[in-house]
């Protein structure tokens, strides 16, 4: 068996590479940001992870490699992750202690779905990566679709009545329910063609067709009487003429939003979940749909009938006050008027729909409930789905756990949120870290989990001495430290762009911590061989994906960065009628340029292409040159518009670092190694360790150097004094400066 050290993976140039390609692409998505800014360090890593494992049988995947690496890493780019950096430089010494801790968490996450992400291309072999590609491209577009449309619409759809607005009670119950007499016949009208129609399908199932029919008028008449209770709100709140100063917008209004919680990514989630089921439903050519109906309509009926029960009794009211907190403290005294918060200006733990329409929640509950006791009974979840299935739910459940349900006892505290009062992503995306976890080592992805653990305890270790070592870095002329002031001699160094040293060396450590997971796996995963039929549509989609999707998804906010400098709208040359705005010309443009190589890839499919290489090392180097500097060009045509001195440490810096991971990954990448691997009967044995003893360790360092930072720095922030550091005290930001419902989103 080939020794470690021998392993080209794990040699010092290798981890370098590896390191150097996550580097570039964390510089380059902290100026794009969130999701899809962190898949452009993925892919990136990824790809260079799997030249350099020196396993052919890796290399055929690598297409693999660059769609789930960046999927991986991009989970992470949901989590507010500055406040805890930021709590990390506190002068609170308690502050301080949690804040290395809070950054350790949000690393941890970060890094170990990623390392998740490439793992899972290296642990299936080709056949089942082929498969479990059909629900992902399925459950994407559905998301694409929620976020492009549905998700759009509901935000400016949903009206926000006036009592709830400018303030009224949390839970306001829709008074005229009683829809009778010509109300009703729309409803049965349309109800009685649904079965008119459903009739001629399905009249020869005898009794069954009876049952079909009556699930159907139910679902028809609960939509449709919806319908008219939302109408008649809607034009109850339209007529008032009132909410003149609602201004929601996706940045410093949304929290008027009414699928605005905490500012998280819920919808997105709840969409996954959808669109899973939608999927299985697909898969099984749509089996048993009438059961669907039957059990959603009955849900949906049940769930109305008991919330308006409940709403007669008054049992609505004790649920509200016994599961409904405000966001904020009503104690805390508001700095800039020198008197208290209203109470009804905060927000509260929940999704204000549902205070906008409350009545409306009986039968969403129960339709959900109907559909999923369906989907556990019925549900086969073929192709790896469950693994969607559990990453959707686990999203959903830890996010109702911790900071929705596990604040109302620690309301007095924030909370049960790690960066009050910014988003609390980082509670959903624990629980598809453990989700994934569990479906891993459950369903023979043992390898995964491996690699998950490794990288999120090094990687979130390495995300946390960053800032200390930032702290250190800073200590030269610090004008916190010194007397007077920063000496003139200091002025230029303590004024360099610190938060992109960050990034880059952030980055940096992710990428030695994926390099040492991925290199584990490659000398414990026996070498795979390509069995069956060779599905080349999944490896065409998967490049598609990544060089035309993830970089279309960044470029295109370049356009915005462009604003002043471009004309906003422009007419085609030579034809004055036809003129564009100028994001329309960048996506004309994109086309141009994209669907050309689309094409020619779709060619080689029917008919090899002489251009394109028969090795596969070569193909992956291909992949990674092209999709490298695509994102290089892109990151430096953003700050061209505003390009100054402190730019050069970031676009400048990217650029050397680009041209010499170009030229490692073309020298570096050695011959496929033949080495007789032993893979384990059980992967739990190597986890235990990571866990019991590397965590711990961890922990411990991460103590020592909150308390090193504040011996050294003292009573002195590592910021500006200015702003506020504090996580917890009379002064902790999420007291004096709570989200407002009348304010601006901080």
């Amino acid at each position: 068996m080939t020794r470690w050290r021998e392993l080209p993976c794990l040699q010092p140039m290798a981890i370098f590479l590896i390191a150097l390609s996550l580097s570039i692409g964390w510089g380059i998505r902290g100026n794009f940001g969130h999701e899809s800014g962190a898949m452009l360090a993925g892919v990136l890593a990824s790809v260079a992870a799997c030249l350099m494992s020196a396993r052919e049988d890796w290399r055929r995947k690598v297409a693999f490699f660059a769609f789930f690496g960046g999927l991986g890493w991009g989970f992470g780019g949901s989590i507010s992750y500055m406040y805890p950096i930021s709590f990390a430089g506190s002068e609170q010494w308690q502050t301080c202690i949690y804040g290395f801790y809070a950054t350790f968490l949000v690393g941890l996450l970060w890094a170990g779905l990623g390392g998740m992400g490439a793992s899972l291309a290296a642990v299936m072999d080709r056949q089942r990566l082929q498969s479990f590609m059909v629900p992902v491209l399925f459950v994407l577009t559905v998301m694409g679709i929620s976020n492009l449309l549905i998700q759009p619409w509901l935000e400016n759809a949903v009206t926000v009545p006036e009592t709830v607005y400018l303030g009224g009670s949390f839970f306001r119950y829709f008074d005229d329910w009683s829809l009778r007499g010509l109300r009703w016949l729309p409803s049965f009208g349309v109800a009685l063609a649904v079965c008119l129609l459903l009739w001629r399908r399905i009249r020869a199932q005898g009794v069954r067709a009876l049952f079909i029919l009556a699930g159907a008028v139910a679902v028809t008449l609960l939509l449709c009487a919806g319908l008219q209770v939302w109408l008649a709100n809607t034009r109850t709140v339209l007529e008032a003429g009132t909410l003149a100063d609602m201004r929601m917008d996706s940045t410093w209004n949304r929290h008027q939003s009414p699928l605005y919680w905490y500012d998280a990514d819920w919808f997105p989630a709840l969409a996954a979940l959808i669109g899973v089921c939608l999927f299985d439903l697909w898969d099984r050519r749509f089996a048993g749909w009438s059961r669907l109906v039957l059990l959603g309509g009955a849900g949906a009926a049940v769930g109305a009938v008991i919330y308006r029960l409940f709403s007669v009794l008054g049992v609505n009211m004790v649920f509200a006050r016994l599961l409904v907190v405000i966001v904020g403290d009503p104690y805390a005294v508001n700095p800039e008027t020198g008197t208290g918060f209203h109470v009804f200006s905060f927000l509260s733990n929940w999704p204000n729909f549902a205070h906008y329409y409350p009545q409306h929640l009986g039968w969403l509950l129960g339709l959900g409930v109907g559909a999923g006791v369906y989907f556990y009974f019925w549900g086969k979840w073929r192709r790896d789905s469950r693994l969607l299935l559990y990453l959707a739910c686990g999203w959903l459940l830890a996010f109702l756990i911790m900071p929705v349900l596990g604040s109302i006892p620690l309301q007095f505290m924030g909370g049960f949120r790690l960066t009050p009062p910014r988003s609390d992503d980082w509670a959903g995306i624990l629980g598809v870290f453990i989700a994934a976890m569990a479906y891993c080592l459950r369903y023979n992805l043992g390898g995964v989990a491996l690699g998950g653990t490794i990288t999120g305890i090094l990687g979130g270790f390495s995300f946390a001495v960053v800032p200390f070592l930032r702290a250190l870095l800073r200590l030269p002329g610090h004008p916190g430290l010194t007397p007077g002031g920063t000496p003139a001699s200091w002025v230029y160094y303590q004024s360099a762009n610190w938060h992109s040293i960050m990034e880059q060396m952030h980055g940096f450590g992710h990428g030695i911590a994926l390099a040492i997971a991925l290199g584990v796996l490659a000398v414990r995963l026996k070498p795979q061989e390509d069995k069956g039929e060779r599905r080349r549509w999944t490896e065409f989609a998967a490049i598609v994906f990544v060089l035309f999707f993830i970089t279309l998804m960044n470029v295109f906010k370049n356009v915005e960065a462009w604003k002043g400098m471009v004309p906003e709208s422009m007419k085609m040359p030579l034809v004055g009628m036809l003129e564009f705005s100028a994001a329309t010309w960048f996506l004309l443009t994109w086309c141009a340029l994209a669907v050309p190589v689309i094409v020619l890839m779709a060619l080689h499919l029917r008919r090899p292409l002489p251009i394109v290489p028969d090795s596969w090392t070569a193909r992956g180097q291909a992949l990674y040159l092209a999709f490298l500097w695509i994102i290089v060009v892109a990151n430096f045509e953003r700050a061209l518009v505003g390009f100054h001195e402190s730019r050069l440490v970031t676009e400048w810096v990217i650029i050397l670092n680009a041209s010499l991971a170009s030229f490692l990954i073309v020298a570096l990448p050695q011959k496929p190694l033949l080495s007789a691997i032993m893979e384990p009967e059980s992967w739990t044995p190597l986890l235990k360790p990571w866990w019991k003893k590397v965590l711990p360790a961890a922990l411990c360092a991460l103590l020592l150097m909150a308390l090193m930072t504040r011996l050294v720095y003292g009573n002195v922030p590592l910021e500006s004094s200015q702003v506020n550091h504090k996580r917890w005290g009379a002064q902790a930001q999420w007291r004096i400066k709570p989200i407002l419902k009348h304010g601006q989103h901080r």
